[in-house]
């Protein structure tokens, strides 16, 4: 009997500690700590050209350091925001007339408890109830938006109706402020309350991309300010290289520090144009600027492996040929789209920890589009300078000390002509405040294929050497030599059946003229008189 119970007594110690495994919650453990957001938006509405605000909220999401995946509220499912691990959920709405339909997405939204963002009008009652906000429609209004921690404020376009916020929780942060043009109204632009923000007028005009940026902040908890970072963009081997020469001397005088996004070359690299163009680059550098790669100007590649090898192959040999002449890029300037491609972005950026994040300069052509941001150590997003210029009233944004809450480039386009130089010139004079300096901040590696060039407070290596850049032409030591492209096997074939055809045409064409001679040999006997033939004496 007591041998009986102590079995019973073992059995019951076994089941409790059974339990006791099944009930201690288990730690989840995250090989990524990257916060990953979804964002929703209704419409690319391209016939109303706002397809741009949908990549400016792609923009400064990664610049913010979140992973992102892109989804149109269409095509969404029920239960995607649960099984998909999010960490955040931000939804655009991009064309207020089209009304949100998608029962399955407004329900799981609202029973979401990460971070949540609405950006534009049509913002639900348990939105702005979570938000901690009360909102009305306004008709036929235009409103200044004004900030009163930098003290700057920007005329906004007209609208024929909006939503704005009445009031908001104690417990709320505003940012911003909209007031109608006779100055007796006014309302909170943006609402925070923890984890949940609302945004219900966006756009991508100067002010409202930097209280987005601090929105996104706050939500985030990056409380930081930086200044921006001046980048030339458009530098190409047809630029007017004395222009940006004497760009950069005048920044250079002026102690301040720059980034300049170039176009490579990876044909015709053996020609004197590149030569001369590496030259004014490497003067750039001298100066104190640093060079960004743009991205390839793609058609349609495909995505054969044999395409995504040449998509690689070609950005290898962009770098490959400014090192070898002493040009250095130490990070990427990238379209948009490209990042929400999964071929463009695995293939034809290589791996860097640096970029500026542009708008899309030319048409949009996806090869894989996924939706999926990649993320990077320093990304900036890239405001047009001509968006902080004044607009019919107050003073530009530009005359204030300008401080963003997120990385930001203020990019300004390479003028063509000595006039276009000297209105740059004078459009970067009024800005007051600093520009934040690469070579005092920077320390980022970019790496594609074999070659990794590192740039540390001023300082540039390649593949581990040292290098000095220098105005005279000379090869880096460390340069490699660009992949040679591995040819499709269809190529080999059609090569070789060019050989082969050459082959027999050679052949041919000695045989036909072996013919003519020895025809036209016996044309000229049968024809000949008897007369003509030479006599035999014996």
């Amino acid at each position: 009997m007591s041998r009986l119970v102590r079995l019973l007594k073992v059995a019951l110690v076994s089941a409790a500690a059974v339990v006791v495994v099944a009930t201690v919650p288990r730690t989840p453990v995250h090989a990524d700590t990257t916060p990953k957001v979804m964002l929703a938006y209704d419409s690319e509405n391209v016939s109303g050209g706002q397809t741009g605000d949908l990549y400016a909220v792609e923009r400064l999401l990664t610049t913010a350091g979140v992973r992102i995946q892109t989804v149109n509220i269409a095509n969404y499912r029920r239960g995607m925001l649960s099984r998909g691990h999010y960490d955040g959920v931000v939804t655009l709405i991009n064309w207020p007339q089209l009304r949100l339909t998608n029962q399955s997405f407004m329900r799981d939204r609202d029973q979401f408890t990460g971070v949540r963002v609405h950006l534009g009008p049509n913002v639900t009652a348990n939105e702005a109830q979570a938000a901690g906000v009360t909102l009305r429609t306004v008709y036929r209004q235009q409103f200044i938006l004004h900030d009163a921690q930098s003290n700057t404020q920007q005329l906004l376009p007209f609208s024929a109706d909006q939503q704005v916020i009445t009031s908001t929780t104690a417990d709320s942060t505003t940012l911003g402020t909209l007031t109608r043009q006779n100055g007796t109204t006014q309302y909170p632009f943006t609402a925070v309350h923890g984890q949940t923000a609302v945004m219900p007028y966006f756009t991508t005009s100067g002010m409202n991309i930097m209280l987005a940026e601090e929105m996104f902040a706050a939500v985030w908890g990056r409380h930081t300010t930086s200044a921006p970072l001046l980048t030339i963009t458009g530098v190409t081997p047809y630029t007017n290289m004395r222009v940006l020469r004497q760009l950069a001397t005048y920044l250079q005088n002026r102690g301040i520090n720059f980034a300049v996004s170039v176009a490579g070359v990876y044909t015709n690299t053996d020609l004197p144009e590149l030569d001369r163009y590496a030259r004014t680059l490497r003067a750039v550098e001298l100066a104190g600027g640093v060079v960004l790669l743009h991205n390839l100007a793609v058609g349609d590649p495909g995505n054969s492996s044999a395409s995504r090898q040449a998509l690689r192959n070609h950005t290898q040999a962009m770098v490959t040929a400014l090192a070898n002449r002493g040009v250095l890029p130490v990070g990427m300037s990238v379209e948009a789209y490209w990042n929400q491609d999964a071929v463009l972005r695995t293939d034809g950026l290589g791996q860097p920890q640096t970029v500026v994040l542009m708008g899309n300069e030319q048409t949009v052509v996806n090869v894989d589009h996924d939706g999926r941001g990649r993320t990077f150590a320093n990304a900036y997003y890239a405001l047009p300078g001509r968006k902080l210029t004044s607009t019919k009233m107050g003073s530009a944004l530009a005359k204030s000390s300008l401080q963003f809450a997120l990385p930001t480039a203020i990019t300004f386009g390479l003028p063509d002509s000595g006039r276009g130089l000297s209105d740059l010139e004078r459009t970067i004079s009024r800005f007051n405040g600093s520009w934040q300096s690469p070579d005092a901040s920077w320390r980022t590696q970019f790496t594609v294929g074999s070659t990794t060039i590192a740039y540390n407070h001023g300082q540039w290596q390649l593949n581990g050497q040292a290098q000095s850049i220098t105005a005279g032409q000379s090869a880096s030591a460390g340069a490699t030599t660009p992949a040679k492209p591995r040819e499709a096997w269809y190529n080999r074939y059609f090569q070789l059946q060019s050989t082969v055809m050459w082959v027999f045409f050679g052949v041919t064409l000695t045989i036909m003229l072996v013919f003519i001679a020895v025809g036209r040999s016996i044309y000229r006997r049968m024809y000949r008189r008897k007369g003509d033939e030479p006599h035999h004496h014996s």
